[in-house]
């Protein structure tokens, strides 16, 4: 990215900071309902047996580029969401949130899929904890061999109905 200065040759840190982005994603997950909003780049994704989908299908301007929350007026380009929850919802399940660095990293939609269906069987396998002591190492490595952007991540595993 470009170093810009100010008319006095100084560094221009307000311009430097619009050049970049940050995401905002968060559910709120009830009996009945679960309502999901998304600002910038990221994923919402639900993970059963039956497979992955999408929560929120977010908005691509063009390659990377997205609505971000350094932007005057961010607030009007969020996507929000609500879902009626099944009564007869399978468990486990869970809810995966990642910032865009994570599905950047794969080579294709289905590769990344594939990763949340892994940590879904990880944590029905080994157990949430187990899982914690090893997720900042994977996601360093997932970032290094794969698109190099900083990834968060944040999971919601539910092994009985709410």
């Amino acid at each position: 990215r470009e170093i810009v200065l100010d008319k006095q040759g100084k560094i221009d840190k307000g311009a430097i900071y619009k050049q970049y982005g940050s995401t905002l994603l968060g559910v709120m997950i009830t009996r009945t309902f679960l309502f999901a909003f998304q600002l910038g780049d990221g994923d919402i994704m639900y993970v059963d047996v039956d497979g992955v989908k999408s929560v929120i299908e977010g908005d691509k301007i063009l390659g990377t580029e997205t609505h971000s929350l350094s932007k005057q007026d961010s607030w009007k380009s969020a996507i929000t969401v609500v879902l009626n929850k099944d009564e007869g919802e399978k468990v486990p399940y869970m809810y995966m949130l990642s910032s865009d660095g994570m599905s950047n990293s794969f080579t294709s939609q289905d590769e990344f899929y594939k990763t949340c269906r892994d940590y879904y069987d990880l944590i029905k396998a080994h157990g949430c904890k187990t899982i914690a002591r090893y997720i900042k190492e994977w996601l360093s490595e997932t970032s290094a061999l794969g698109c190099g952007d900083d990834i968060t991540v944040m999971i919601g595993y539910y092994e009985e109905a709410l």
